[in-house]
């Protein structure tokens, strides 16, 4: 009789079979072993998820969202309503041939239910986007909403809902109270902090530090945040937040006591990255922090800029580098966040803009067939 141990079990073999099921044993372990350190080698692989560089593979929006499957919002505002004013429904049309499933309107909640023709526009245009499955999300809450301001806000968000049929109401918040826009320059947050005895501002550089300015400006957007959802108790709306694509690299290093994606997505459903840049690299690199850190699946969608509205430099926006560079930095930022869980996908800001550089697309086009 021989004895063996295999795996910390000792074993008694008997006779000439001892060799052979010795051999046939440990030839088990090693592949077992294997096995094992395989599979530990893939889940690490993906538990990294690095990013990785790839060419273009969809020419357009819609191909890129069924590529990827993923969600395409864009930012609606006035230049858009004004180019259909007649007729909103023709702008439903424009959004859906480019396979958006939110839209982002920014509502002013001073016209809303007082201007009769503002109100009944924006009722047509969400229920013709509606018919088509794509959700229309109110920005009518920004950084001059406080106090009465924001008792104000909240009446009219409840007036239009009740007023609204199912079809016409909005289906979401987005929150566009950006923490480094409110600085002693912003004349509506300046109004406002001195009216309620705020008196704290964003200070940019000089500004950092776990009881800096900074991290007081971003507890107080946070709070504001917390205080508009919970006023208005739509347990049906979907919330989100528009926030800077630099705040969770300060976070991260303690340049913020508060303030990370983390934060952000406790009241909202997710936070919109404002990435403004023409360059993919820097769009992924700018995008990377957010997708690693946040824990909410689905929690973080990626805008990019696509207008001149006259608001940093060009580099900040593709509007001048046409369409297809922007479908090359779009493909390879999906290819390179599409391994996060919490990537939800890409943000457009805004509509106007990305007309216009399809309208040039088509039109070079006609000219270099």
């Amino acid at each position: 009789m021989q004895r063996i141990t295999v795996g910390g079990m000792l074993l008694y073999l008997r006779g000439s079979c001892v060799k052979l099921n010795q051999h046939a044993m440990q030839s088990k372990i090693l592949l077992s072993l294997l096995c094992l350190f395989c599979a530990l080698s893939c889940k690490a692989q993906v538990d990294q998820a690095q990013p990785v560089q790839f060419t273009a593979v969809s020419a357009s929006l819609p191909e890129l969202k069924n590529n990827f499957n993923i969600q395409l919002g864009v930012y609606v505002y006035n230049a858009s309503i004004e180019k259909y004013k007649e007729h909103p429904e023709k702008l439903a049309d424009a959004i859906a041939s480019f396979g958006f499933n939110t839209v982002y309107l920014g509502v002013s909640s001073r016209r809303l239910n007082v201007d009769e023709p503002y109100t009944s526009y924006i009722r047509n245009l969400t229920a013709a986007l509606y018919t088509k499955s794509i959700k229309l999300h109110c920005t009518m809450f920004e950084t001059n909403i406080f106090g009465e301001e924001m008792d104000n806000g909240v009446r009219a968000y409840w007036t239009y809902q009740k007023g609204s049929t199912v079809k016409q109401r909005f289906q979401g918040i987005s929150f566009d109270i950006e923490a480094h826009t409110m600085t002693e320059r912003n004349a509506d947050w300046k109004h406002v902090a001195e009216k309620y005895n705020i008196n704290t501002y964003w200070k940019g550089e000089n500004g950092y530090g776990a009881d800096g300015p900074n991290s007081k400006i971003m507890k107080i957007v946070l709070t504001q945040i917390k205080e508009i959802k919970d006023a208005i108790k739509d347990k049906n709306a979907v919330y989100s937040e528009a926030i800077g694509h630099f705040y969770e690299d300060h976070f991260v290093t303690g340049d913020f006591s508060v303030g990370g994606i983390n934060d952000y997505t406790k009241d909202c459903d997710y936070a919109i990255i404002m990435n403004y840049t023409d360059d993919a690299k820097r769009l992924i690199r700018q995008s990377e922090m957010e997708l690693k850190n946040a824990i909410k699946p689905l929690s973080v969608e990626i805008a990019i800029k696509t207008v001149d509205n006259g608001v940093g430099e060009l580099t900040t926006s593709y509007a001048d580098e046409g369409w297809d560079a922007m479908m090359d930095g779009l493909n390879k930022l999906c290819l390179a966040s599409k391994p996060y869980p919490s990537f939800r996908g890409i943000g457009i800001f805004d509509f106007s803009g990305l007309e216009k550089m399809w309208d040039e697309k088509k039109t070079k086009t006609k000219t270099n067939p």
